[in-house]
């Protein structure tokens, strides 16, 4: 995490205003104040926090494609309900916690000290606020561009920002590929074969469900971006530049909001010079 600081503090010294450690340290810590005053607003102003955790806490619970749209809906695969489960058994205040703690922990990883100063990013402080997953799937990515296993939690989850994996399909790095794909299958393949009906029910479910309606939500159209996130993917691969497998995937999410934004948080690691496995 000390590497990532350093190397993002050091991108900023092309600033005049920023070219001392000192005045790093100072907008650091500067944002951070700002950061978490907003999370504390979002707290106090906000209503009730966990609207996204919520759905995964009433999937353990039974029926969890019941819901079709709105608060409480889970779009994600049974694999997925499956690693939610333990969820369940809690009571609601404690799961919202786990999610939320979970959350901080992978800004943490994907910023280093720089992850308070990051909650001033509005689309950060609001996905630990309502309980999503993005700053998960971020490191998913991130930490998947080394080793591939962690891709199955993107295609058990926001199955559409597998696009990312056209990066090592168009590097012709055919080992991680087939590690991502396989790692996935052997996850799906025991539900598939004993449990066909909820896959049944989360495929129905997919074509029930409604997208919301908020000026919060992206109002451009899943293919658009898809084919958006597929080319500057394409570009990255033959240019090497890691962080557009990032950009990419989040700009594929099935629904992309304010908050799916977050996942830029995971950029520090990326723009960091390459390690070869």
């Amino acid at each position: 995490m000390a590497g990532v600081s350093r190397d993002f503090g050091g991108r900023l010294r092309g600033l005049r205003l920023l070219d001392t450690p000192a005045r790093r340290r100072a907008l650091r810590d500067g944002l951070s104040i700002v950061g978490v005053l907003l999370l504390v607003g979002l707290y106090v102003g906000g209503g009730d926090p966990g609207y996204d955790a919520y759905a995964y806490w009433r999937a353990a619970q039974g029926d969890p494609y019941e819901v079709a749209g709105g608060l409480g809906a889970f779009h994600y695969s049974p694999v997925a309900l499956v690693v939610f489960l333990p969820l369940g058994l809690l009571p609601w205040p404690a799961a919202y916690w786990v999610v939320a703690g979970l959350n901080f922990a992978a800004l943490v990883w994907l910023t280093g000290r720089w992850a308070l100063a990051w909650l001033a990013f509005l689309p950060v402080a609001s996905e630990l606020y309502h309980g999503n997953i993005d700053l998960l799937l971020a490191a998913a990515v991130v930490a998947g561009l080394r080793r591939p296993w962690p891709w199955a939690a993107v295609l058990t989850t926001k199955i559409t920002m597998g696009v990312g994996l056209a990066w090592f399909a168009v590097r012709r790095e055919w080992r991680p590929l087939l590690i991502a794909l396989g790692f996935t299958a052997a996850l799906a393949l025991p539900l598939i074969v004993f449990l066909p009906s909820l896959w049944v029910d989360w495929l129905v479910h997919l074509g029930e469900a409604t997208v919301p309606e908020s000026f919060l939500v992206v109002p451009v159209p899943l293919g658009v971006r898809l084919a958006a996130a597929l080319c500057l993917i394409i570009w990255g691969a033959l240019t090497d530049r890691r962080w557009t497998v990032l950009v990419g995937a989040m700009i594929a999410q099935p629904i992309l909001g304010i908050i799916g934004f977050s996942m830029l948080a995971g950029i520090p690691r990326l723009v960091q010079p390459r390690v070869d496995r």
